[in-house]
């Protein structure tokens, strides 16, 4: 990767008020990367010589053409019809309660992910501080035992 220009005579136009280019975008500079494409195969680096290795066996390779970006369109979770159509997916969004109860990061994710499933989170989240409210002193906001207790002898 070349962060900056490359002159005919091989000066560099540097991003810091330095001599040359070192570093390049700032920050602390005490873990190395390399950025590559997928494809490329990087063994494991112990030095730089490694790294100078790597990087000149791809010399002279040729650049992929860029890849046209596909936007989709941005879709409002807050839309009357996607609240609608979300709140009548019944059997998707009790699953997705259930996996965010374990709880599994990636429910989460799917949840904040998925538009259609922006009212069934408010409904969710409406009933579940309801009831909390419901059964839940505010001076004994830790009694925990209490609440299921409560819940359980409904």
């Amino acid at each position: 990767m070349v962060i900056s220009t490359v002159y005919p005579d091989g000066t560099v136009a540097a991003l810091e008020e330095l001599i040359g280019n070192h570093g390049g975008l700032g920050g602390e500079q005490t873990d190395a990367f390399i950025f590559h494409p997928p494809e490329m195969e990087v063994a494991e680096t112990r030095n730089a010589t490694d790294v100078f290795h790597i990087l000149n066996t791809h010399r002279g390779s040729p650049v992929p053409p860029p890849q046209p970006v596909v936007e989709e369109p941005e879709s409002d979770g807050l839309a009357p019809g996607n609240l609608v159509a979300g709140l009548a997916m019944v059997r998707t969004w009790i699953t997705h309660i259930f996996r965010c109860a374990i709880p599994d990061r990636k429910a989460f994710k799917d949840v904040v992910d998925d538009p259609l499933m922006t009212g069934p989170a408010i409904l969710v989240g409406t009933v579940g501080m309801t009831l909390l409210a419901l059964f839940m002193d505010a001076v004994r906001v830790t009694d925990w035992v209490m609440v299921l207790i409560r819940i359980a002898s409904l």
